[in-house]
């Protein structure tokens, strides 16, 4: 009897390093991607290639969003009088950034994940790319609230003698 419990805890150990191991690695490969999207490989005059920090900045949506509404505005900074193709899953939208380099775009979004991809072109060609994850939900919360405004956690009941609530 010994021996079994003693092999399965061994077991129950392992497997859970293991699951433990492949949401490291999970984690670690999106951190690099998230890092690969804000910085691109430019080439000088030169011909000579060099890491520097991406002309394009979205402000809003955050990667990783959750928001309860299907249509949401992209905002941010870019090359000046660039055009923009935004890609909501398969959909495109196109928008022109001002004299400034600021832009803004309204764009539908579908139920569940949405891989939000936006290409800016400078006029002289050069391109730049920013790619993150918004979720759209409408699901309500067993508290009532929905996705957005559910950052405060409900207690759980405590349970009452004899298996009642």
């Amino acid at each position: 009897m010994k021996k079994e419990v003693v092999f399965a805890i061994a077991l129950g150990a392992i497997v859970g390093l293991v699951i433990t191991f492949g949401i490291y690695t999970a984690n670690k490969a999106l951190q690099q991607r998230r890092e690969e999207t804000t910085t691109t490989q430019v080439q000088d005059t030169k011909g000579s290639s060099e890491n520097e920090p991406s002309a394009m900045r979205i402000y809003a949506p955050e990667d990783g969003s959750l928001v309860d509404k299907d249509t949401l505005q992209i905002s941010g900074v870019t090359f000046p009088n660039a055009t923009l193709a935004i890609y909501v899953n398969d959909a495109l939208y196109i928008a022109t950034a001002d004299a400034k380099g600021n832009f803004s775009a309204e764009v539908k979004l579908g139920a569940g994940s949405n891989v939000i991809t936006s290409i800016a072109t400078a006029p002289d060609g050069t391109q730049e790319r920013d790619a993150r994850l918004v979720v759209f939900s409408t699901a309500n919360l067993d508290d009532g609230t929905t996705a957005t405004n559910s950052a405060k956690p409900k207690a759980s009941p405590t349970p009452k003698p004899g298996g009642t609530q």
